[in-house]
């Protein structure tokens, strides 16, 4: 791993434990969410997060939930961030702006730190979540928030190279 990784797991911790640690966990990130598992009792997680220049990496495992950021930017930890959510295992049921779509695997999506969002996940699911500042993305793309809450297919148009990236980077690109 990167000296810059870290990582949890609900492996070894009692139910009730694992389950206050992942909320823990979630309330404190630089975009703080609220999580409902819906079943407590099967509850297993784990992630790791690797830094990459100014963006976070994160490599998420979890059970079926719902996830809300209420998007209050007093409650920010940091500046105004965007995150780029893949799903590689289930899919993500996902309300932002007014809009209400799914985010299915192999399409990631783009969500602003500083609005409302809530994700469902009826499975247990595998995703990505790239964590960037949002005057980093600006750099890079000319209208991010014309990107926002719209899923982009990983397999197409400019979705396809980010796609790779992102596989790349799980397969071992990581340590290179």
């Amino acid at each position: 791993e990167s000296p810059d990784a870290e990582s949890w797991t609900s492996a070894g911790l009692g139910q009730g434990e694992a389950l206050r640690e992942w909320r823990d966990w979630a309330a404190s990130t630089i975009a703080p969410i609220e999580v409902e598992v819906f079943d407590p009792h099967a509850f297993a997680a784990r992630w790791v997060s690797h830094g990459i220049g100014q963006l976070r990496l994160l490599h998420l495992h979890a059970p079926a939930q719902r996830v809300t950021h209420v998007g209050d930017s007093s409650a920010m930890r940091a500046t105004p961030s965007i995150q780029l959510v893949y799903a590689r295992v289930g899919a993500m049921r996902t309300h932002m702006g007014g809009k209400r779509f799914t985010v299915e695997p192999g399409q990631f999506v783009l969500l602003d730190n500083t609005r409302f969002y809530q994700m469902e996940m009826q499975t247990e699911h595998e995703c990505i979540d790239l964590m960037m500042p949002q005057a980093w993305l600006e750099r890079h793309l000319p209208d991010p928030k014309a990107v926002l809450a719209r899923p982009v297919d990983t397999r197409r148009g400019w979705g396809a190279p980010l796609g790779a990236l992102l596989e790349t980077i799980l397969s071992g690109g990581l340590e290179d």
